[in-house]
């Protein structure tokens, strides 16, 4: 029924295209809301450096994983996680 109507290529090209443009458009709302993986690693490696200039070391260690198994190692030893 639709290729009756659709007579010409050039009517089959721009229904092709419409229907591109409408994915194209749509699939740029998918990211709407979902938190930018490089912009998330990049504060988190900007609030660790604050912390460890600050000389917090609770602070800096915070972005870790909260495991005992977890370890600290400085020039003063080896800490657990705090």
């Amino acid at each position: 029924m639709l290729m009756k109507k659709l007579k010409n290529k050039g009517e089959w090209f721009n229904l092709f295209l419409a229907g591109c443009l409408i994915t194209l458009f749509l699939s740029s709302f998918s990211n709407l809301g979902k938190p930018n993986p490089k912009q998330e690693i990049l504060l988190t490696l900007k609030t660790q450096e604050k912390h460890w200039n600050e000389g917090n070391l609770e602070g800096f260690m915070s972005a870790y994983l909260n495991s005992d198994t977890l370890r600290f190692i400085s020039r003063k030893g080896m800490k657990n996680r705090i």
